[in-house]
């Protein structure tokens, strides 16, 4: 495991700031006069708040916990959900199902009910999913001039935090080669990079 304690004091530098621009980003960052996406793209900010806040004071180490696969799917299903529910209305009565229980089914894996492999496929699917729509949502609003190109930082910060999570379970699962070490070291960075995108892609949208 990794502590982070043992890196360089710029990875605390590094998820400070991250956290300073989630925080940021919901107090002053998001649309008004959309309940749902409102809420969803907060919840999406929150977590990404509190990961960061989360990792500065315990360390990498904490990314072996169980539960963490679940924090972690409620970033891409938060912000899929919002993009959905501001851009594709009509949408939603698809996908808010799809969201509730694709994140039942990932907590239904992590307490051991289902098998490592069908667990895996759980969080392949939701992760899949809602990445294709984090970076669908946002080309298509640009073709149909329902956003200016600006949104597209947000389909940057989808692809970028996802290629990350992919990396991570790749590692865990040795599909990849490769140390834990190696991945888990750069998160704070990707944190970060995720978070300047999808800062930019609100803002300039």
């Amino acid at each position: 495991m990794v502590s982070l304690t043992l890196t360089s004091r710029s990875n605390r530098f590094v998820l400070l700031l991250a956290a300073a621009l989630a925080g940021w980003q919901i107090a002053h960052g998001l649309p008004e006069g959309t309940p749902l996406p409102m809420v969803a793209y907060t919840m999406g900010f929150g977590v990404l708040l509190l990961a960061c806040l989360w990792l500065f004071l315990m360390g990498l180490e904490v990314l072996e916990h169980p539960l963490v696969v679940v924090v972690a799917a409620l970033v891409p299903l938060s912000f899929s959900l919002g993009l959905v529910g501001e851009y594709w209305p009509q949408g939603m009565t698809v996908f808010i199902p799809f969201a509730v229980v694709g994140l039942i089914g990932i907590a239904y894996s992590r307490m051991g009910k289902l098998s490592s492999r069908l667990g895996v496929l759980m969080v392949a699917l939701v992760h899949g999913v809602a990445g294709l729509v984090i970076l669908g949502v946002p080309v298509w609003a640009v073709e149909q001039g329902l956003a200016r190109p600006g949104v597209l930082g947000i389909s940057a910060g989808g692809a970028w935090i996802g290629l990350s999570g992919l990396a991570l379970l790749g590692q865990r699962l040795r599909w990849i080669s490769g140390k834990m070490d190696d991945v888990t070291r750069l998160l704070p960075w990707s944190l970060l990079l995720t978070l300047v995108f999808l800062v930019i892609g609100f803002n300039l949208r």
